[in-house]
């Protein structure tokens, strides 16, 4: 078995991960965080007795990208309101920002 700890962070809304090593203090968070050695948590609770049993995963490796020479996007996103916008107007429509 490794050695290490699940950080406990309020401020975001992400799930909880398992950190290898002994935690570390940071002067600015606390507890320092390395993001390339966290693990996800799945969590699973029985229904009949609450018991919760936690385990880590090792994260899914990203998907390799395939990128086409030609390639345009359908769709970009607007940079006043943030909603996809078809990638061929000139306004967004959801507020009238102005691409060009």
């Amino acid at each position: 078995m490794t050695e290490g700890f699940v950080p406990v962070v309020v401020r975001a809304a992400k799930p909880a991960a398992w950190q290898a090593g002994k935690p570390e203090r940071s002067i600015w968070t606390g507890i320092k965080l390395r993001g390339d050695q966290q693990v996800p948590l799945a969590a699973f609770r029985c229904d009949e007795c609450g018991f919760l049993e936690f385990y880590a995963s090792k994260p899914k490796p990203p998907e390799p990208k395939s990128y086409v020479a030609d390639h345009k996007p359908k769709t970009v996103e607007c940079i006043a309101c943030r909603e996809a916008v078809p990638a061929d107007v000139d306004r967004c429509p959801h507020c009238g920002w102005s691409f060009r």
